[in-house]
C-alpha cells in the first residue's frame, strides 16, 4: 500500500495539541493541517524527509527518475524546465505557438528567445523543444508524434497540464519520451489547485538536469512558503493513483457517454483524444447560458467554443446526462468565428523585436480597436485557456486585433519606441 507521509505528519500535529508559537498566523483555527516549515516537516525546496518519501512514491507511479511537488501550479514546473534548458547552455527554445503563457513569460524572464514551430520538421537538433501535449480543448499530442521531436532535439519538455490523468494508462503518458514533463496534478487528479509536478525521465542524459538542479530552479521562482494544504493534498492522491484506476477508468467511460449524449441533443462535439475533456462548437454564450441554467458550469466559455472538464474521480455522470439541455438554435446554427483555436496560429503577425526587448521596452496603453500596426508589449492572454493571443515583440494585426475584442480585452500594451523597417523579419 502506498505510503502517505505528508498527510500522516500533519494528521499527527494536529491531534498533538501542543502551543503553535510559530507561523501561520491562524494556528491552527482555520485548518489544522495548514502549517508552515516547522520541525519534521521538511522543506519543500531542499526536501529530505516526509516530503522527499512522498515525491518518491508519485515518481514511481508516473515512472519518472525523480518527480517534484509544485505548490504553485504547473506554471512553476514550465519555469523550473526552462531555466534547467538555460543552465545547460542554450539561449533559444523552440515551442508551438499556442503553448502556455507561462512559458513566454518564463522565457522573458530568463533572456530565451522563442522560435515557434508548427511541426516537428521545423526543429534542429541545435534548441531545445518545449510541446504542449495536452490542450485546453483536449487536443493531445501522441507519444508517436511526440517521438519526431524526440529525434531532432537535445532536449525534449513537455507541458502536459491537461494530459495528467494519462497516468492511468502509463504508455500514453509523455514521460515515455520527453526529457522533463511538467504535469498539473489539480485540473484533473483530486489534487488541491495549485497542485503539480516536474517529472524528470530516466533516460535524460543532460548534465544540467538533475533534481537538485530542478530544486534550486524551482526554488528561483516560487514562495518560500509552500502551502501544506496543497502538499497533503498531493500526498493523499499518490493513494488515489495508487488504488483507484478502476474509478479512472470508470470517469473515462463515463465521459465518452457525456460526449455522445451531447452528440444526441445536436450539439457539435469537437473531435479529440482526451478522456476528460468535451469541446461543444458554437456559439459559446448560448451554449454556456442553456447549460448554466440546468446548473452546469462549464470550465471555457469563448465565443465559439465551450469546454467542459472532467475529473478521473467522475465515475458516475448519469446525473448530469439526465440535465443535458438539447443544443440551442442559435448555437447549432452558430456561423461566427472565434473560440476553440487549439494552435494559436495567425498568419498575419510578423515579429518586429525579441519577447524580451519588447516587454521592457517603453511603452503605453491604448484601445484595442486602435493598436492594428503598433507593437505589442504585453502578453495579452484571455484567462481560460491562457493561451497569448498576440506576442511581445510582434507587429498588431487587424485579425488579431479582432480576436483581442472577441475575449472581451478592451485595452492593450503596445512599444512606443520608433523601429527601424530593416529589422523587422517574420515568425515568432
Amino acid at each position: 500500500m502506498t505510503t502517505q507521509p505528508i498527510h500522516d505528519f500533519l494528521a499527527r500535529y494536529a491531534g498533538g495539541g501542543g502551543f503553535r508559537v510559530h507561523m501561520p498566523g491562524h494556528k491552527g483555527r482555520l485548518n489544522p493541517f495548514d502549517i508552515t516549515e516547522i520541525d519534521g516537516a521538511d522543506v519543500l525546496h531542499n526536501s529530505g524527509g516526509i516530503i522527499l518519501e512522498s515525491e518518491r512514491n508519485a515518481a514511481a507511479l508516473f515512472g519518472a527518475a525523480e518527480t517534484l511537488y509544485s505548490c504553485s501550479g504547473a506554471t512553476l514546473a514550465i519555469q523550473a524546465m526552462l531555466t534547467l534548458a538555460k543552465r545547460a547552455g542554450y539561449d533559444t527554445v523552440y515551442a508551438v505557438r499556442g503553448c502556455h503563457a507561462s512559458v513566454i513569460r518564463a522565457c522573458i524572464l530568463l533572456s530565451l528567445d522563442v522560435i515557434s514551430i508548427s511541426g516537428a520538421e521545423e526543429v534542429t537538433r541545435r534548441y531545445p523543444v518545449i510541446i504542449t501535449t495536452a490542450d485546453y480543448y483536449g487536443g493531445v499530442v501522441t507519444n508517436a508524434a511526440l517521438m519526431q521531436y524526440r529525434t531532432r532535439t537535445p532536449l525534449l519538455l513537455a507541458d502536459n497540464s491537461h494530459g495528467t490523468y494519462r497516468v492511468f494508462t502509463p504508455e500514453a503518458h509523455p514521460l515515455r519520451v520527453a526529457d522533463m514533463v511538467a504535469d498539473s496534478g489539480h485540473k484533473t487528479l483530486p489534487v488541491l489547485t495549485g497542485g503539480a509536478y516536474l517529472h524528470i525521465s530516466g533516460d535524460c542524459n543532460v548534465p544540467a538536469v538533475t533534481r537538485d538542479n530542478a530544486k534550486e530552479a524551482m526554488s528561483l521562482f516560487a514562495s518560500t512558503s509552500p502551502s501544506y494544504l496543497i502538499l497533503d493534498s498531493l500526498d493523499t492522491c499518490n493513494r488515489f493513483i495508487a488504488e483507484e484506476r478502476d474509478t479512472a477508468l470508470r470517469a473515462f467511460a463515463q465521459v465518452a457517454q457525456v460526449k455522445a449524449a451531447f452528440a444526441r441533443l445536436g450539439y457539435t462535439v469537437a473531435e479529440a483524444d482526451s478522456l476528460l475533456h468535451v469541446t461543444l462548437r458554437g456559439d459559446g454564450y448560448a451554449m454556456a447560458g442553456q447549460l448554466r441554467e440546468r446548473g452546469i458550469e462549464p470550465e471555457m466559455v469563448e465565443p465559439g467554443a465551450v469546454v467542459l472538464l472532467f475529473g478521473a474521480c467522475d465515475a458516475d455522470l448519469g446525473g448530469l446526462i439526465a440535465e443535458l439541455p438539447p443544443c440551442p438554435a442559435e448555437a447549432c446554427d452558430y456561423g461566427g468565428g472565434g473560440g476553440g483555436n487549439q494552435d494559436g496560429a495567425d498568419d498575419s503577425l510578423t515579429r518586429v523585436m525579441s519577447p524580451r526587448e519588447a516587454y521592457f521596452a517603453k511603452s503605453e496603453v491604448v484601445d484595442t480597436r486602435a493598436a492594428a500596426g503598433r507593437v505589442c508589449a504585453g502578453i495579452d492572454c484571455p484567462v481560460p485557456p491562457c493561451r497569448p493571443v498576440v506576442l511581445p515583440g510582434e507587429r498588431i494585426s487587424e485579425h488579431t486585433v479582432a480576436e483581442l475584442l472577441s475575449y472581451g480585452v478592451a485595452r492593450m500594451l503596445v512599444t512606443s519606441v520608433p523601429l527601424d523597417p530593416i529589422r523587422e523579419i517574420h515568425g515568432f
